[in-house]
């Protein structure tokens, strides 16, 4: 039959270090004790009960304005606090700025410039005046003794379309562009 240890110090549920720690928070508070017994005499032995009152008052009016600073102090150092706060706040917003502005750079912004321009174009002349001239050229492949070439339907369409269209290179290239594109 085994027997359960008993509670003693440093042994069974007390720690030693546990036990140490009491021990230290007891001598602690009988110091306080002999030094208050000790603070209490001297001042006894010097002063009238007079002069202790006005002590004692002091000694109150000077902790409630100690009081009154440390509240100061708590409420400067949250102040402090949410300044920082604020700061690590800003430095989160320029860093979400930035990488919007890497996510612009990237090709957002192009995307954005894409559509655009793909809008402006639609309304320019020279759009519908290249639609028309698709018509042509699909007549054109279907007669193929109308022109003799590339660069013939190309005049032809410069002299329809005068003012809109002005350049023959481009209507030959926009020619090589839907020859390659045409099912054979």
């Amino acid at each position: 039959m085994t027997s359960i240890p008993e509670k003693q110090e440093g042994g069974f549920g007390f720690p030693a270090t546990e036990a140490k720690k009491r021990r230290e928070e007891q001598d602690a508070r009988d110091k306080w004790e002999r030094d208050v017994e000790r603070l209490a005499a001297g001042l006894l032995s010097q002063h009238t009960a007079e002069e202790l009152a006005v002590i004692a008052a002091q000694h109150i009016i000077y902790k409630e304005a100690i009081e009154a600073l440390n509240l100061k102090l708590k409420e400067a150092n949250t102040a402090l606090q949410t300044e920082n706060a604020m700061k690590l706040n800003m430095a989160d917003l320029n860093a979400y700025v930035t990488r919007i502005a890497v996510m612009v750079k990237n090709g957002h912004v192009s995307y954005l410039a894409s559509k655009r321009a793909k809008k402006s174009h639609e309304k320019r002349p020279q759009t519908a005046a290249k639609q028309e001239v698709k018509k042509y050229w699909d007549n054109w492949k279907r007669r193929p003794c109308t022109y003799s070439g590339d660069a013939e339907f190309a005049r032809d369409m410069v002299e329809k379309f005068d003012g809109v269209l002005t350049s023959t290179p481009v209507i030959e290239r926009w020619s090589r562009k839907w020859r390659k594109s045409a099912p054979c």
